[in-house]
């Protein structure tokens, strides 16, 4: 099962406060499921760590993909390019503003538009867009408190921990925290892509995780 955040995808779009853990609660809730393993890519791992840490009844497994850490500082120069791509946001050049996330996101360290398959590209640009458009500038998604940054001993299930080693440095250093900093974590390095590894090798991405998953299972 998968499922969009709050004005992602085709969504209802969130105005105000409030809270991706409590909606992700509902949802399983609402489908029956007691307890699930989690995967979750960018925002989408650093809200399965935020629920594996708030109900930790309800998750089995982890599998966080170049995942944030809520409450983890950035540096400064990766601070400076999010300014870049909110600045051009601000003055209403969401061409630009695809532009530029495709450049950091998806085509990562060292590379260009050339080296990434066209119909990857294209899509990862049409759900950028997409995502740009459409998310409301009132909306206030509420990160969970304590934050995970130090909290990630608190965590018990089984995590993989999955990096894309031409993502931005502050995404693929926090992989390492994760791995180091939750007891048992595995860290699985992907070569040659960037911030969307199961978009770019889904072949040897869902080979990672559903080896992961079936030897959870198999020892559960």
């Amino acid at each position: 099962m998968r499922y969009d955040l709050r004005g992602m995808g085709r969504s209802d779009l969130g105005h105000g406060s409030y809270s991706n853990v409590d909606d992700l609660m509902r949802l399983l809730d609402g489908v029956g499921l007691e307890r699930a393993a989690l995967v979750g890519v960018s925002m989408g791992g650093a809200l399965a760590l935020d629920v594996a840490l708030q109900h930790p009844t309800m998750v089995s497994a982890l599998v966080l993909v170049g995942a944030g850490i809520s409450g983890r500082q950035p540096p400064e120069a990766f601070k400076a390019q999010m300014d870049e791509v909110d600045a051009l946001y601000e003055r209403g050049l969401i061409d630009q503003v695809v532009e530029r996330e495709l450049e950091i996101w998806l085509y990562g360290k060292g590379r260009t538009a050339a080296d990434v398959d066209p119909a990857i590209r294209e899509a990862v640009r049409e759900m950028n867009r997409n995502n740009t458009e459409r998310f409301p500038a009132d909306a206030k998604p509420q990160r969970i408190e304590p934050p995970a940054i130090g909290r990630l001993g608190e965590v018990h299930v089984p995590t993989l921990v999955i990096a894309g080693d031409l993502d931005v440095d502050h995404v693929e250093e926090g992989a390492r925290v994760l791995s180091h900093g939750i007891v048992g974590a595995r860290l699985a390095v992907m070569h040659g892509v960037a911030h969307v590894p199961n978009m770019e090798r889904p072949e040897e991405f869902n080979r990672l995780v559903l080896d992961f998953l079936s030897e959870h299972a198999a020892t559960a």
